[in-house]
């Protein structure tokens, strides 16, 4: 039975994903690329870097994806602000419950520590955390399984003591692969995604406190519940 929780941060802990998708239009259009939010959608779990660099090979953008991962950079505090960051329904609920358990709990992030670890700390979030991985800790990014074995090694327990909340596939991919356990969250208000790799699915955090989903064990591959 898992005895820890790994969860991914954007649009699993934070509703930031729609923040992410409105700078990388803006950095965009600087380039005169009008495109809408659903064509970035294929990019939700996936690194800044690599996205840029898909990007720039895509789209000939005459800079460098580094230049374009330091633009973000540059116009995230205007975008991420304090006002529009905002934890997902129930998680400080499900964080407070499994502290209270004595479960071990964790974040896997494909967003860079500088980042999210404000955000973290001003929810509260930050002190409950006995482990911290960011994309800035792992070479490998998700989909590979670094991310989910390095959480899980720092830890202590084996990937398969873990259950994962994701949201992408990407993130999905990433944590079977490290031989976790994973519960998909499909967010109302995000994209439709492939969360069909998950253990399960639900449609809100709340539904895995009150199903009892992680002491149940998960069943069977893509089953939803609400």
């Amino acid at each position: 039975m898992a005895r820890a929780v790994i969860f991914d941060t954007d649009g699993v802990i934070i509703d930031s994903e729609p923040l992410h998708i409105e700078a990388d239009l803006q950095i965009l259009a600087e380039y005169g690329i009008e495109w809408k939010q659903s064509d970035l959608h294929r990019f939700i779990g996936v690194k800044d870097d690599v996205m840029w660099k898909t990007l720039q090979g895509e789209l000939g953008l005459p800079v460098s994806a580094e230049v374009l991962k330091e633009k973000k950079g540059r116009i995230r505090d205007g975008v991420f602000t304090s006002e529009r960051i905002r934890p997902i329904d129930g998680i400080p609920e499900l964080f407070a419950a499994l502290k209270a358990a004595g479960w071990k709990v964790a974040v896997a992030s494909s967003s860079q520590r500088s980042l999210i670890g404000p955000w973290l700390e001003a929810m509260g979030l930050g002190v409950l955390l006995d482990a911290f991985v960011s994309g800035d800790d792992v070479a490998n990014p998700k989909p590979h399984p670094e991310p989910y074995l390095r959480a899980a090694s720092l830890l202590g327990v084996l990937p398969s003591d873990c259950t994962a909340i994701e949201d992408s596939p990407y993130g999905i991919a990433s944590a079977k692969a490290a031989g976790c356990r994973c519960i998909g969250f499909r967010n109302p208000a995000g994209p439709r995604q492939d969360l069909s790799g998950a253990d399960i699915v639900v449609e809100s955090i709340r539904s895995i406190l009150e199903r009892d989903l992680l002491e149940m064990g998960v069943p069977g591959s893509g089953e939803a519940c609400h």
